[in-house]
Order: C-alpha cells, then structure tokens, then sequence
C-alpha cells in the first residue's frame, strides 16, 4: 500500500519575506511599459494667447505677415502668436444677433461656391472710442497691405457705428468658445451661465432666444486675414471667445407689433 503524501506546510512567511516580495512585484508592475501610453501622442504645449485692450495696442506694433497660402496677409501684433483684441469693458448690443443667411439655415448647410460655410457672422454696436479704435486700426492695415482693391471699413453705418465679426460654429475650423448667460427662477441665483463651443452647444440657445437678437454681449476678436475678392479688400474679424446674456436683452429688439388686421378683416 502506497504511503499518502506528505502535507504541505501551512505556515505562514516571515512578515520580513511578505514586505519584501510585495514590493518586489509592485516594482516589477511600475517598471513594466504602459502599451496606451506608447500609442499616445506626448502633448504639445499650445501657446497663450493674451487678449489685448483698447488702450494698450500701440498701431505701430501692428504689422503683416505671409501666410501659408500664396498672397495671404495676416495681421500680427508685436511678437505674439496671435493679435487678439477684448471688449470686455461694457455689454455690447447685437442687434440683429447671428446672421444665419439664406432662410436661416443650418452651417452644414450653408454653402458658398460648394465649400460649407463654417462660421456666422454677428453685428455689434460700437461705443464712439471703440469705433475710432477700429478705424484707425483700419487705416493701418489698410496702408501696409500690399493686396489690390477698394478697401472696405470695418466700422460701418452712419446713424450708429457696427461692426462685423464671424463667430466659429461649424466643423473644420476652430471653434469660438462660447458663454451664455440665462435667467433662473432660483431667487437666490439669479442667473446661470453654459459654457462650450460648436453649433451642436449654441443652436438650442439660438431657437430658444430667436437667435440672440437684442441680446448683449462681450467678446476678444481677432483681425485673422486680409481678405481680397471681386476687387475689393478688407479685414476679417473673428470672434476668438464670445459671452452673451440673454437677460440684458434689447427692448426695442423683442417688442411685439400690434396686429394691424383682423381675422373677420381677412375673410370680408
């Protein structure tokens, strides 16, 4: 008769040996390559883009540089990546708020000459010191530029000064960051602000708010390009970010007209 084998020990490691093993194995673990980590990308640092008041542009640091693009101008301040602008010091009215164009469709389905428009534009009123600004940023692009053709202001109007600034919605482009500004009935808070970018964040907030018309607003823009089409030039302007409130909207914008006729008028 075979003998039955000999029992395993039951006793336990020394805590000294289970220390040392359990750190061994977690060095093991740590040392080990993260397969995710090779297939990502290292980050880049993008740089800071430091919006610029009014008050502190000097026009003589303004100057125009080749883009990628043959015969593109793109206007640039001092040494910074990027010219960026803030209006931030008072709410500004748009009075007609974003301009969808033809029958107010969608930005997927806007087109110019096959190529989706990705982008809509706003028209904002200018205080009088912002409106010389802006003239006189005018005349300094203008002066420097080497396209050809009439040149078209930025400010426009007579009774009131405006001015024209694409806002970045659509797919292929960077995207205006967005912030808006909403009434509650917390007593307490007042008021909420949404914050995101794209035209998937902003079209409920336009259909609720008939598309921000009369409602106030701040930005930072930036003079991106010199444009020049059908013998004219000019200066684009884009919205880089974009708060609007609802709340402060425009009454003259919202008012309700009287109805001038009838039903009973339209049957007679």
């Amino acid at each position: 008769m075979t003998a039955p084998p000999a029992p395993r020990s039951t006793v336990a490691p020394s805590s000294k040996r289970s220390a040392s093993n359990f750190v061994a194995a977690r060095s093991a673990i740590m040392t080990q390559p993260d397969e995710n980590a090779r297939s990502r990308s290292p980050a880049r640092d993008r740089p800071t883009i430091r919006p610029l008041p009014l008050q502190d542009i000097q026009l003589s640091s303004v100057t125009l540089k080749s883009g990628t693009k043959s015969g593109i101008e793109l206007p640039q301040y001092d040494t910074q990546q990027r010219f960026a602008i803030e209006l931030r010091d008072t709410w500004l009215e748009m009075p007609y708020g974003l301009d969808r164009g033809y029958q107010g469709q969608e930005p997927s389905f806007i087109t110019e000459g096959g190529t989706p428009n990705s982008c809509l534009s706003i028209v904002v009123r200018l205080s009088d010191d912002q409106a010389q600004f802006f003239s006189a940023l005018d005349d300094r692009l203008r002066s420097i530029s080497q396209e050809k053709g009439a040149w078209v202001s930025m400010v426009r109007g007579t009774n009131e000064q405006v001015l024209k600034v694409k806002v970045a919605l659509g797919q292929g482009v960077e995207h205006t960051q967005l912030s808006i500004v909403e009434a509650t009935d917390d007593a307490e808070n007042p008021k909420r602000v949404a914050q995101g970018a794209g035209w998937d964040f902003c079209k409920a907030f336009a259909e609720k708010y008939n598309d921000f018309k009369g409602c106030s607003c701040k930005l930072v823009v930036a003079p991106t390009k010199i444009w020049c089409v059908a013998g004219k030039r000019g200066v684009t302007l884009k919205a880089l970010q974009l708060a609007i409130d609802t709340t402060r909207a425009s009454d003259s914008r919202r008012c309700i007209v009287e109805p001038a006729w009838s039903v009973d008028d339209l049957l007679q």
